[in-house]
């Protein structure tokens, strides 16, 4: 296993009970020359992408929060700093913004987060 092939069940849980859900390329490996592969970083980076943003967005607003997301982690992986600082930020805006290290534990946090 890989925090690639939780987050991968992750979404495949999600896709199977309809949750609408987006992922950050983050982490994207990227080929091609040096050259090659610091023009596409700037291109994405232009357009939005930042360091640290969470694995996935689940945009659905439940109980007092905007919507959820996940940084997803495995073994004994733990947040950059960028990480924990978009972590504390979201959650500063009234998301709920937690760290998962397996797909079962990220499965809990949703069936939380749209529990009743």
């Amino acid at each position: 296993m890989s925090e690639h092939s939780e987050q991968v069940a992750l979404c495949m849980w999600l896709d199977l009970f309809g949750y609408r859900h987006a992922s950050t390329p983050n982490g994207l490996p990227l080929l091609g020359s040096a050259g090659r592969r610091s023009a596409i970083m700037n291109k994405f980076k232009a357009e939005g992408l930042s360091n640290g943003f969470p694995d996935l967005t689940i945009p659905y607003a439940r109980h007092g929060y905007h919507g959820l997301f996940i940084e997803m982690k495995f073994g004994r992986g733990k947040p950059s700093p960028e990480q924990v600082s978009w972590l504390d930020f979201l959650a500063e805006q009234g998301y709920l913004a937690v760290v998962c290290w397996s797909a079962e534990e990220a499965i809990k946090a949703v069936q939380e987060y749209f529990a009743t």
